[in-house]
């Protein structure tokens, strides 16, 4: 439609493959939560596929697996290794966002009145969506924060929010 513009958020490349429960075997999901902050728990996917197709995969780092159970998505999970151990037999363990958010380095700083928003979206570095409670969105931080994970980062500032970091789903 004129003067009307599209947004695009992202462009996926390749194939999109879909299994279903007669190819998995031994599927693990992992989800936890520190409702104290004192940690920022990497939830986990691990599962065994017996493809009953004759193509070959070749599963890539960080390459974003999406779990439902039914028509309900458990989450969004990332491969950080996969193994083929035979024709048409795979095993492939997946984190979630924080697991990936652990592998990267956050330079850290020192804050003064510094927007949560603004704050939390550098930690995130723009690599995954960023949803704040209502009396979060308006929250200001003071203080230093060392050069850490940007995982570390994120569990550093939920501490000093009082705030919780919940990724399932």
């Amino acid at each position: 439609r004129p003067e009307r513009y599209a947004k695009l958020t992202h462009i996926v490349f390749g194939v999109a493959r879909t299994f279903e429960r007669p190819e998995l075997r031994n599927v693990r999901v992992t989800e936890e939560v520190s409702i104290t902050s004192t940690e920022v728990a990497v939830n986990t996917l691990d599962f065994t596929l017996d493809s009953k197709s004759n193509v070959e995969y070749m599963f890539q780092l960080k390459q974003p697996v999406s779990a439902f159970d039914g028509s309900t998505l458990i989450g969004v999970f990332y491969i950080n290794s996969s193994k083929h151990r035979a024709s048409g037999l795979y095993d492939v363990a997946c984190i979630d966002a924080i697991g990936v958010l652990d592998e990267s380095a956050f330079p850290g700083g020192m804050y003064s009145g510094y927007p949560v928003r603004a704050l939390l979206e550098e930690i995130l570095d723009g690599h995954f969506d960023l949803e704040l409670d209502k009396p979060l969105r308006e929250a200001a931080v003071t203080g230093y924060l060392p050069e850490c994970s940007r995982r570390e980062a994120l569990q550093q500032g939920a501490f000093a929010l009082c705030a919780m970091v919940y990724t399932s789903g």
